[in-house]
Parts: C-alpha cells; structure tokens; sequence
C-alpha cells in the first residue's frame, strides 16, 4: 500500500506515443519532453540552423503563424521524424536564396505528410515559404 502524506510531492506522469510530461504537484507548469518542439505562435520565421544539429528532436508542430523557413533549419537532426504544420497550404521551396527572399519562383510542395516533411527539412537543402491563398 502506498501512502502519501501533505509533505510527499506528487508526480504523475502522463504518457504519449512520443511524449513524457510531468506533473509536480507545487508547480503548474509541465517540464516538456525536449524530443518535441512546440513552436510559439509568435514566431513568424525559422532562421538558418535555427535546429540544427538537434539529435534529441523527434516531432516539431510548425503554428499558422511561421510563413518561412530558412535552409538548414533541421538540417543534421537525425532522429527527427515528424514534422507537422497547423496550415500546410501555400507553401513553395526553392534552393535559390534571392527567389526565397523575395517569396517568388518557387515550386510549390505539399506539406501534408509529417513523416515525408521531416526528411525533406533534414536534408536542408531548400528554404520555404509560405504564400497566402487569395480567394
């Protein structure tokens, strides 16, 4: 039988497919699991090597807000398997940096595929960004 009295923290721990977060009863904030990365809606782009190098990354949510994405930003996260987007459309890639600056001459890509997504964003081979659809 396990007691727990007043002095005893608690710790739950609540377990997801790719994801630990846990709990401590005298605080409201989750220490978050550093293989996945919830970028902040107040990030509009994602520089050069912004996670480069990241061997712990394994899932990154890119919010509506992110509207380019610099070559190189996954580049070198090898474990890095997902990478889903709140808005996938719109989205063009080009390897030619002044195309990229200037949001123009890009192919544009389907963005729908987490899976297919991260190999894409590992290889860094490409900048993206992102054009709003007229309707």
């Amino acid at each position: 039988m396990i007691r727990l009295s007043d002095k005893i923290k608690v710790l739950v721990l609540l377990l997801a497919p790719f994801a630990v977060y846990a709990f401590a009863s005298d605080t409201a904030e989750a220490q978050k699991d550093s293989r996945i990365e919830e970028i902040s809606e107040s990030v509009t782009s994602l520089g050069y090597g912004a996670y480069r190098n990241r061997k712990d990354l394994v899932l990154v949510t890119i919010p509506y807000s992110v509207t380019s994405i610099d070559k190189n930003a996954f580049f070198n996260c090898p474990n890095l398997l997902s990478i889903s987007f709140d808005d996938d459309s719109g989205w063009y890639a080009t390897q030619d940096p002044a195309n990229w600056q200037k949001q123009t001459m890009g192919t544009r890509v389907d963005l729908s595929d987490p899976s297919a997504n991260a190999a894409m964003f590992r290889s860094g081979r490409y900048y993206f960004y992102k054009v709003e659809e007229a309707w």
